[in-house]
């Protein structure tokens, strides 16, 4: 199944891998489009991006304080409908770090976590 939204992507390759993008401050769930890309296609792996965080104007998160949780309930989401057999976080900028507190705070179930260029403003 393929999901293409204003909020999510989400490509079913197959049940063995599925990658998880974490996007930046004022990244989108299309944000490093070449790596999505590379992933689906170069990997043969399903994948899965989306928009969170409330957002100004001036498309800035404007509140993190909760995008953990929202990051894992959409998440849950989708495993509650396929399973795979490894997920993998790949998180750039706040995306990262907000992996890492998933990961931290065991809130999923990850295989690994890729963490590029961490940006960390969490109190």
């Amino acid at each position: 199944m393929d999901s293409y939204n204003e909020n999510i992507y989400f490509r079913y390759i197959t049940k063995d891998r599925l990658i998880i993008f974490l996007h930046g401050y004022k990244g989108n769930k299309d944000e490093l489009k070449f790596l999505n890309d590379y992933i689906i296609k170069g990997r043969n792996t399903s994948f899965l991006s989306f928009n969170y965080g409330r957002r100004n104007s001036k498309n800035e998160i404007i509140d993190i304080n909760n995008t953990d949780k929202e990051i894992v309930a959409q998440i849950k989401n989708v495993l509650s409908v396929y399973k795979f057999k490894q997920i993998f976080l790949i998180g750039y900028s706040l995306g990262a770090a907000i992996g890492i507190r998933i990961v931290y705070k065991k809130l999923l179930k990850i295989d690994g976590i890729i963490a590029i260029s961490v940006f960390d403003d969490f109190k």
